[in-house]
Parts: structure tokens; sequence; C-alpha cells
């Protein structure tokens, strides 16, 4: 009984693995979409767009089907690990309008 069901956890966990994989491969891409579509926006109406997004709000939009806390930041990680390591991708400190700094991404790439 114990065998088999250590072949379920087994199972389980590396199927839930491969979905990690693929959440996290879709997530960076809207990712990268949306700063990308930030850019332009910024680039058409400087006046009244900011040339960045807040990386937490970015977050807990993206996120807010995942109702575990922990599960929440553990993906969370990964995706701000390989969004951060793009080229494209600038990582900052920047003062929100409401006065509080906050770690942002900027899209630096082509538009």
């Amino acid at each position: 009984a114990f065998a088999s069901g250590g072949l379920v956890w087994l199972w389980y966990r590396r199927r839930s693995a491969a979905a990690d994989k693929k959440l996290i491969a879709r997530m960076v891409q809207v990712v990268l979409a949306k700063l990308k579509e930030r850019a332009s926006n910024y680039v058409r109406e400087p006046a009244t767009q900011l040339p960045y997004l807040i990386i937490a709000r970015l977050r807990d939009e993206l996120m807010q089907h995942e109702l575990a806390l922990t599960e929440r930041l553990r993906i969370w990680a990964i995706v701000e690990q390989v969004v951060g390591k793009n080229a494209n991708v600038r990582t900052s400190l920047e003062e929100t309008a409401d006065g509080e700094e906050a770690l942002v991404w900027t899209w630096l790439g082509s538009l």
C-alpha cells in the first residue's frame, strides 16, 4: 500500500511540476506583453501614462486565481526571476503617485 501511495504522490508531483512550468511560461508571456503594451501607450500618450508597471500590483492582478498564499508567492518568485533576467526589461525602484516607493518593471525593447 505504501509503495502505491508513494507512486501516486510521485505522479502527482511530476504532473504538478509540469503544470507549474506551463503556468509560469504563460505568465511570463503575459507580463512581457503587458510591459510592451504599457511602453507603447506611454510613447503615444506620455502625459497620461506611466512607462512602467508596479510588480506587486501586476502579481496581484495575475495571481488572483491562486488563493493559497504560499503557492502564489512560490510561482510568482519564479516568474519574477525570469522576467527580471530578460534583457528587454529593467527593474527599478520608483516613487508612485501616492508617494510610496515600489519595485517596477519597464520595457526597454523595441515596440
